[in-house]
């Protein structure tokens, strides 16, 4: 069996969709504005489907969506950029359906927008260290896993934004050998 690739058109699951055209036309158009066929789809069928079980949000269809395909598509592109966690444009998902504006606006103006600023890294991680030497003694005796305990702290400091590849690297340079 061929496995769809990013450029395959990978329709979303029909059972999952209230209305299996409609969502397949969203998905058609939204895909010519986004690079990843398989990511789109889950984003359709796990995000935006969500929101219809979601009264508060006043969209209940594909059709009553307030922005349009090249809207999502842009959202989908921001996550696999890293500008955004998923959790971030969970929430921005749900912001721009009471708002005009694009996700990449959302996204500054809710301050989701991923923070890979080396000096305002580095002030989390210390801030996270302080108390935590036995964390880092295990660290430098080889416990790359004991790093693990650091970054929930970081990324809580951080509130979510902080990319954990960085803080992971910057924690391991602060610890030293």
């Amino acid at each position: 069996m061929r496995r769809p690739t990013a450029t395959a058109h990978a329709r979303p699951s029909r059972c999952c969709t209230p209305s299996s055209r409609a969502t397949s036309d969203f998905f058609e158009q939204t895909l010519r504005h986004c690079d990843d066929a398989k990511e789109l789809a889950n984003w359709i069928t796990n995000e935006l489907l969500a929101l219809f079980k979601e009264p508060e949000h006043g969209v209940t269809s594909i059709d009553a969506l307030p922005f349009k395909p090249f809207d999502f598509a842009e959202l989908v592109e921001l996550v696999a950029q890293g500008r955004t966690n998923r959790a971030g444009a969970r929430t921005v998902l749900r912001a721009m359906c009471t708002s005009s504006k694009r996700p990449r606006e959302l996204v500054r103006e809710l301050g989701l927008e991923r923070v890979d600023d080396a000096a305002r890294l580095e002030a989390w991680c210390r801030a996270a260290l302080v108390g935590k030497d036995s964390i880092a003694a295990a660290v430098r005796a080889g416990n790359e896993k004991a790093l693990g305990a650091l970054i929930g702290p970081v990324m809580k400091l951080s509130g979510g934004n902080a990319d954990p590849q960085a803080v992971r690297a910057m924690l391991a340079k602060l610890i030293g050998p």
